[in-house]
């Protein structure tokens, strides 16, 4: 998930990037454990990469006479736990608020992390493709780097931190986050525009969350639940989940909700994509 917002005063050399292959690939075992999602959408595959000034400002990277560039943005494994979800920013606000961002919950940038850690305001985290939620109650993330054993293990967690580290390229003084071992939500937002809903998603990717803590597994549970029984299942397997008298086009079966707001927005003519 990217991240990192890097340094913005080095990047006038590099030429811009354009990822044209699918990195995305999420499944929610949880309620669609034979359901293998494709790509997410388009808007959210290309949104701009970003960074952070020294005073945490959140601004575009770009190179003299090249406008705004993409960065390259780390690949995923699948989500052991998630929940799909159409928002409107108030239903991304309502679920923040639920979180208890600020006080009990702050945002970060995803996965390439520091220390002391970069915070991002929620305007901030809606206009970045990934972001880190931590719990001041469960503790910080944990980082990695090149010679630790979550970097090294032969396992699909193993080849994604290898394969980031050398598409990230963290500076000396960052680190990616040990998915395996940090007490974090990845949380991405989706673009919202006039008439159009990106997909959002919430979730964890640690391959077993109770070897973190049986606190953060039931605190992962208990906020994917909360967008599940706050929302209305507009998308998924199962008769009667497809909403025919809504223009939703998606390319994966997971189980996806409509928020409140989302879900007036799109009975009034809003298409989910």
């Amino acid at each position: 998930m990217p991240l990192k917002l890097i340094s913005c005063g080095s990047s006038a050399a590099t030429p811009p990037l354009t990822i044209q292959a699918p990195i995305i690939n999420i499944m929610s075992s949880r309620s669609d454990s034979s359901a293998e999602s494709a790509d997410l959408d388009p808007v959210i595959r290309t949104a701009r990469y970003r960074c952070l000034d020294r005073h945490g400002r959140v601004n575009p990277v770009s190179a003299p006479g090249q406008g705004t560039m993409k960065r390259p943005r780390a690949r995923l494994p699948s989500m052991v736990t998630a929940a799909f979800y159409f928002a409107t920013l108030e239903d991304q606000a309502t679920l923040l608020d639920y979180l208890g961002e600020p006080d009990k919950v702050t945002l970060h940038p995803w996965p390439v992390v520091r220390s002391p850690l970069d915070a991002l305001s929620r305007d901030e985290a809606l206009a970045v493709p990934q972001v880190m939620v931590a719990n001041r109650d469960l503790g910080p993330p944990l980082p990695t780097r090149p010679g630790d054993r979550a970097m090294d293990q032969p396992t699909k967690a193993g080849v994604f931190n290898r394969l980031n580290w050398d598409r990230l390229r963290p500076a000396p003084d960052e680190a990616l986050v040990d998915s395996n071992a940090s007490p974090v939500l990845l949380w991405v937002p989706a673009k919202i525009g006039t008439d159009v809903i990106g997909v959002s998603q919430l979730g964890s990717q640690a391959d077993a969350m109770a070897a973190i803590s049986t606190d953060y597994e039931r605190w992962v549970n208990r906020t994917t639940d909360w967008i599940r029984r706050r929302g209305t299942k507009v998308w998924g397997l199962g008769q009667g989940t497809v909403r025919p008298d809504l223009d939703i086009q998606l390319g994966f079966v997971n189980s996806v909700y409509a928020l409140p707001g989302a879900l007036r927005d799109l009975e009034q003519g809003a298409a989910g994509r």
